[in-house]
């Protein structure tokens, strides 16, 4: 086995290589391994100057996600870069590639650092809620300012080298060969050592002092009212990076750090994370390969039929898009041109719209290797449109409902190659959500299933494997959100109290705010298509019913839940409690009510998310946590809404569901996976592993 670091010597320079991996991982033996190539070069009388480098394409990607789970081992990072940085003799970053999060900090300890064109430098670990913890809140400001440290670790994206927002970090930027400028760079600082800088002692970003502190207040001041603590200790890091001694400053990031690591808003937005990058991970992988796709028909002209159709075409497919008049197809085209540009096709334009043909004849779709329909969700039109693409596809096409709501194997019984009809529900519009949900049929082969998931990965879709035959992983957890809710406007609870507490957890608009926003009949028209779901079984419907009879529709009618005004602002109603006919208390409640009526619905969505579990709807609660963050706005540092159970304690949500069984058994009743996880002092975490270690729900 190669060594992690490995060292070789030209010209008094010793080259500390890392080799870890694809992406040079910053593990605790890498780490110590070049804490031990550093103290070796010091006491060296041979070697003048140090650089340091990653094996293959990229310097490196930082440290393993799986580490932060538990306090770093020592030697921590912070330890590496103290070591980099107290070095007696210069020690140069020789950058390419990937110089992500702990990797950024371990170059900016490094008393230079020169890059290739090919350097993409970033924190995208802030994006998880964690603060870096090896000083860059305390570097990085002392070398380009406050503004551009914090808009750099705040966005969360890899810049290149060459942009203005990083640009001054490097001495170099080279165009192919950033170890010999490094080895260029290292000799040139041995041979004049009292040019030699610790970041440290740089002073070049505290050159205006006003524009720092503005710059600081600034932000603090727009993160007013928000609930974004990691970005809080972000800004009180980079300030005291100007205020306080370095080894303070340090010793003050180390603890924000390490609040925000253990802090359950990191631990939603990493679970999420790891939930979309589990996802994809079908147990059909194990038992065929897929299909190429390279021609796609595509049936419809609306949102949706047009996001998968602009989202094919940036991929290089050829795509041909059915409307039925010439006019339909020429305001689709327009659709898809508008759709690309807000993916930001920019040059790639033109190429794209290249791949797209519209026609009013579906045999020109003879050819395709995959057929996607994408028309309004009516069971009889799904049948008509498949029965005519069953005529017309070739043998071995693969058809594609777009379908949230809907039947697979009813859908697919309107052809002769029911195994061949696979549901791909692309949540739309596509610029805005990455995910689609690969739902089968009974009789779906897995070579169809893992084409289909492949060909929504080669799109940039997140993809989850939906199993309920028919309806999106969400619609049942939203469908209990909603049910929740309502139960507890039954026992008298202000709506508007629980939109409050909901908008709380982090839902934008809370249960009753976005059924209005969507329209009260649209919501019982979806709620009475959804395949395996009795309408009736809920608190749902007939509350509805009795809305829409009173002609409360939502929004666009100007009254449902709320009153909707001409700038479309809502304001709770007065009335609300005589349209319902309930005895509503209308009290404003207090915080600890607040917290009651987010423990309620949670508990709601977790029983029904353990339900999707045991009849194999969903492979992991993961899944479910991805679709709902994905899909239905479910805030992402909650994790989701089985993330979120676990972080409440499934003790305590299996309490409240005791509490309220008898209240509605069918929403309450407690999944028995939940008790037997609570006995085994589990939780969902303890089912989201993977392949042949994947476990299904207990009890």
């Amino acid at each position: 086995m190669a060594k992690l670091v490995q060292t070789e010597q030209q010209d008094g320079v010793a080259i500390l290589t890392l080799h870890n991996g694809p992406v040079n991982i910053l593990s605790r033996s890498v780490r110590a391994a070049l804490i031990e190539g550093i103290a070796a070069c010091e006491e060296d009388a041979s070697v003048r100057a140090i650089v340091l480098r990653g094996a293959g394409r990229d310097f490196s990607s930082g440290l393993d996600l799986g580490e932060l789970e538990a306090k770093a081992e020592q030697p921590d990072l912070a330890a590496l870069c103290s070591a980099v940085e107290e070095c007696e003799k210069p020690v140069v970053a020789a950058l390419s590639g990937l110089v992500l999060s702990g990797a950024a900090e371990l170059a900016l300890a490094a008393h230079a650092r020169v890059a290739d064109r090919s350097v993409r430098i970033g924190f995208p670990s802030f994006a998880m809620g964690l603060l870096p913890s090896a000083g860059a809140t305390q570097r990085l400001p002392r070398l380009i300012g406050a503004e551009r440290s914090l808009m750099l670790i705040r966005s969360g994206h890899p810049v290149p080298a060459d942009s203005g927002l990083v640009a001054d970090l490097f001495e170099s930027i080279d165009a192919e060969a950033p170890v010999t400028a490094a080895i260029a760079e290292a000799q040139r600082l041995a041979d004049h050592p009292g040019q030699m800088q610790r970041c440290r002692d740089r002073v070049d970003g505290f050159a205006d002092p006003a524009a720092f502190q503005a710059a600081v207040s600034k932000l603090r001041h727009q993160m007013e009212g928000r609930y974004a603590p990691t970005e809080s200790k972000l800004i009180d890091c980079v300030e005291a990076s100007m205020l306080l001694p370095f080894e303070a400053g340090l010793a003050f990031e180390q603890a924000a750090s390490e609040d925000c690591r253990q802090s359950t808003y990191s631990q939603g937005l990493r679970h999420a994370h790891q939930a979309q990058r589990r996802a994809p991970n079908f147990p059909e992988r194990l038992q065929a390969e897929p299909r190429k796709i390279d021609f796609v028909g595509i049936i419809g002209g609306g949102v949706s039929a047009t996001g998968i159709a602009a989202l094919a075409a940036l991929k290089q497919h050829k795509v041909v898009l059915f409307e039925r008049t010439e006019g339909a197809a020429a305001e689709a085209l327009s659709r898809i041109e508008a759709t690309l540009r807000a993916l930001g096709a920019g040059a790639r334009l033109n190429d794209a719209l290249k791949q797209i043909v519209t026609t009013v004849d579906l045999r020109q779709m003879s050819d395709a290797d995959m057929l996607i329909e994408a028309v309004a969700e009516n069971p009889a039109t799904k049948a008509q449109v498949f029965a005519a693409l069953d005529q017309v596809a070739r043998d071995d096409a693969i058809l594609v409902t777009n379908s949230a709501l809907l039947s697979i194997d009813e859908i697919a019984a309107a052809t002769k190659r029911p195994a061949q009809v696979i549901g791909m529900h692309f949540h739309a519009p596509v610029q805005m959500t990455a995910l689609a949900e690969v739902i089968p049929g009974a009789a779906n082969a897995a070579e169809t299933i893992i084409t289909a998931a492949d060909f929504a990965v080669g799109l940039d879709r997140v993809v989850v494997r939906c199993g309920t035959g028919g309806g999106t992983l969400g619609e049942p957890m939203l469908a209990a959100l909603r049910d929740a809710a309502i139960v507890q406007l039954h026992q008298g609870i202000d709506p508007y109290d629980i939109d409050r507490a909901l908008i709380g957890f982090g839902l934008a608009n809370g249960v009753f705010k976005a059924m209005d926003r969507l329209g009260l009949d649209v919501v019982l028209k979806r709620l009475h298509l959804l395949h395996g779901v009795d309408p009736k079984s809920g608190a749902t419907d007939d509350l509805l019913q009795k809305m829409i009879a009173a002609g409360c529709l939502g929004q666009r009618q100007g009254k449902g839940f709320y009153r909707w005004d001409e700038h479309m602002a809502a304001h709770p109603d007065p009335d609300i409690g005589a349209v319902l006919g309930l005895d509503l208390d209308q009290s404003r409640t207090g915080a600890a009510d607040l917290a009651q009526i987010q423990l309620n619905c949670l508990a709601a969505m977790a029983n029904q998310g353990a339900k999707l579990l045991r009849n194999g709807a969903a492979l992991r609660p993961s899944d479910i946590d991805a679709a709902m963050v994905l899909g239905h706005g479910f805030p992402r540092y909650q994790g989701g809404p089985m993330k979120a159970a676990d972080m409440a304690g499934l003790f305590h949500i299996l309490q409240e569901l005791q509490r309220c069984g008898d209240v509605h058994p069918g929403l309450y009743d407690p999944e028995p996976g939940i008790a037997a996880l609570v006995r085994n002092g589990e939780d969902f975490d303890a089912l989201n592993r993977l392949g042949r270690n994947r476990r299904t729900i207990p009890g």
